[in-house]
């Protein structure tokens, strides 16, 4: 039993055309071993074409061979059954009923992996690698396993639905394509795929700027929070500022009503004091004004010559009392005044501030379109200067060349003197149509040629003629 354990393997036990367990062997000819049920099958549906191969080495057989029982080879199979050489799934390896389940186990079906679309069969973790070590030649469209794979196969010719008919608006197989739906309007499931493709990344596209959009309405929330707490904090300052102006002001109101009622205190004291001088001087008025009456009545001449200079004297100098009367009344308009003309300053400069602070709005609303003007006309502009030196520098290039032929085959006509040289129809088509300098190589060219064509470099390279006159003799 080791010895037979030792020699074969699970690999060498499974049927290449099910990938699973060899259930009661056959040989054919070539050597090959397949389930009875697996051969007979393949070569039932082979039949027609009257060659009978070898799935494995493609072997061909003109008769069909004999399937006779392998009865040492099963015998080796039920030994290896026996000693556990198949590995014991666990209960997560095996499929639910949600689960894909695998085409080729028997008995309870282990969990899918993969499934191959050409195939048309799902396979487990250890029949998925069968399948690709015996298809590796093949190429064999394996996708993720598919639950319902049988729904994605035609029920007419059992091939893989990989069109779909907008006409009759469903699946069908290329098989249908040609048959049935032919002049349809169809698409290939690869297009459809990648559409879904495209599809997909329009929609990480849209994904991503619903997530920037976002991000910019949380901003905004964060930026209005934040103008909302600025604002009122704006307000608070302002109502505590307008409050000590206020009190700032009743100080001020208090502190003038004190001065003035002490203003009035003062010149009524002063008013009392010249109105008591008054009445006393009226008294003493009145009580001269009966003497001098007694005076004139009074027969005695000797008394009436002594009272006489008494009664008769000088008066004496009297109070300016409309001056200060004047005075007084004329104090109190001029505060009025004073307080009047305070207020319309204060609520001069009110407006003005008020007015500044709705500049500085109508600035900040104006400001954020004005910003994307500059932006988009700068963008244009220095795509503009990106383009235009060079589209230019082309131009003059070619029409520069296009002269220079010119003036070569005008040259070889009627060649100019060297002293009378003229600027050249370039330098002036480079100084007026293109309104710039020549550059530095063509200047420089330009300068050389014409200092050799100059009368002075001509005499300096002809020979001296009247040398012999400058030889001593």
């Amino acid at each position: 039993m080791a010895e037979n354990s030792s020699v074969l393997s699970y690999d060498q036990i499974t049927c290449p055309i099910c990938l699973g367990t060899l259930d009661d062997p056959v040989t054919i000819p070539c050597g090959h071993t397949y389930c009875y049920g697996c051969i007979k099958r393949f070569w039932d549906d082979k039949d027609q074409t009257g060659k009978y191969r070898c799935p494995e080495c493609r072997a061909s057989f003109d008769t069909r061979p004999a399937l006779n029982k392998n009865t040492m080879f099963a015998d080796v199979v039920e030994k290896l059954r026996e000693t556990g050489l198949e590995p014991v799934p666990t209960e997560d390896e095996y499929a639910g009923a949600e689960d894909a389940d695998c085409s080729i186990c028997t008995g309870r079906k282990l969990k899918a992996v993969q499934s191959c679309l050409t195939c048309l069969a799902s396979y487990c973790e250890s029949h998925i690698h069968l399948h690709n070590k015996l298809r590796a030649g093949s190429k064999h469209k394996v996708v993720k396993a598919n639950a319902n794979l049988k729904e994605s196969i035609c029920s007419t010719h059992e091939k893989l639905l990989e069109v779909y008919c907008n006409t009759d608006s469903q699946f069908i197989c290329f098989l249908c394509a040609m048959d049935k739906h032919k002049g349809h309007d169809t698409i290939s499931v690869s297009e459809s795929a990648e559409k879904q493709r495209l599809l997909g990344v329009a929609q990480m596209k849209s994904q991503e700027a619903i997530q920037r959009k976002q991000m910019e309405a949380q901003d905004l929330r964060k930026a209005i929070d934040s103008l909302k707490k600025s604002a009122q904090t704006s307000v608070e300052e302002c109502e505590r500022v307008f409050l000590e102006l206020v009190h700032s002001a009743e100080r001020r109101c208090a502190e003038v009503t004190k001065r003035i009622r002490e203003r009035e205190e003062a010149e009524l004291r002063r008013a009392s004091g010249i109105l008591e001088e008054l009445e006393r001087d009226i008294s003493e008025r009145k009580e001269r004004a009966s003497e001098i009456s007694k005076l004139s009545d009074m027969n005695d001449h000797i008394d009436f010559v002594l009272s006489f200079p008494t009664l008769c004297g000088p008066a004496e100098s009297e109070h300016p009392t409309s001056t200060i009367i004047t005075d007084i009344c004329s104090s109190f308009p001029k505060l009025k005044k004073s307080v009047s003309d305070l207020q319309k300053q204060l609520e001069e400069f009110c407006k003005q501030e008020m007015d500044k602070l709705s500049e500085g709005e109508t600035e900040r609303d104006t400001r954020k379109p004005l910003v994307h003007k500059r932006l988009s006309s700068s963008k244009k502009a220095s795509r503009e200067a990106v383009d235009e030196p060079a589209c230019e520098a082309r131009q003059d290039e070619q029409h520069w060349r296009r002269q220079k032929s010119e003036e070569r085959a005008r040259a070889q006509q009627t060649p100019p003197a060297p002293w009378r040289r003229r600027r050249t129809s370039s330098e002036e088509v480079w100084r007026q149509d293109s309104g710039r300098a020549l550059p530095e190589w063509r200047r420089e060219a330009f300068e050389r040629r014409g200092r050799e064509a100059s009368p002075e470099a001509q005499r300096s390279r002809a020979p001296n003629r009247h040398s012999w006159r400058q030889q001593p003799h």
